[in-house]
């Protein structure tokens, strides 16, 4: 999307708008070394994926055997080097991502150590004080 087009988008005043236009002005062409390498690192990792047309598609239903973001998490496994990916619109912050991990990977009668003090408030909510949390489902934490 254009600057102008986000600019008349968020209806922004004329004297934020023409700040915005100024600094776009300033900086469009600055570019970075490392900015061109992880481009290509993309590029290249789309290639290596073999990514299609046909993955880039949105899907409807539950996702079952979904092949394309079967693809695209092995795309992303790819680009940040990893094992394994786990990309889904359903995981919705932070926390609900590093509970659904700590569930995984302690299941129930498993046990979570928090090393290193007190995890912070919604974390520590989720793993050991909700009703609904990891410790309510089983799972030992110290």
């Amino acid at each position: 999307m254009s600057l102008h087009r986000m600019c008349e988008r968020l209806s922004l005043p004329p004297a934020l708008r023409a700040a915005a236009e100024r600094a776009h002005e300033r900086t469009r062409d600055i570019a970075y070394a490392a900015q061109r390498e992880v481009a290509l690192n993309v590029l290249d990792a789309f290639l290596a994926q073999g990514i299609a047309e046909s993955d880039l598609t949105g899907t409807f239903g539950y996702g079952y055997d979904d092949a394309a973001r079967a693809t695209y998490e092995a795309l992303l496994a790819r680009i940040f080097g990893t094992e394994r990916v786990l990309a889904r619109l359903s995981i919705v912050s932070g926390t609900h991502a590093i509970v659904a991990a700590l569930a995984a990977c302690a299941p129930s009668g498993g046990g979570i150590l928090a090393a290193t003090g007190r995890p912070y408030d919604t974390l520590r909510n989720a793993i050991a004080d909700d009703p609904r949390s990891l410790v309510a489902r089983g799972r030992r934490y110290r």
